[in-house]
């Protein structure tokens, strides 16, 4: 399997030409699967924390 970068993405997006949306998707995973925590900035985990909890609370507040 191909390994793609963001730069890949990038030319891939911006480039002006038209790709196939496997091609993106599969840019997409292997950069997200590459990643570790120590990749992701403070802030974005905080955010992504509080957006969870926000989620989850919203779903419990729904039951009936």
């Amino acid at each position: 399997m191909r390994t793609f970068s963001w730069a890949d993405l990038s030319r891939a997006l911006i480039g002006g030409r038209i790709h196939d949306v496997d091609t993106i998707t599969q840019a997409i995973a292997s950069y997200s699967v590459g990643l570790t925590r120590d990749d992701i900035p403070v802030a974005a985990l905080h955010g992504m924390k509080r957006r969870l909890v926000d989620t989850m609370g919203c779903a419990l507040g729904g039951l009936d």
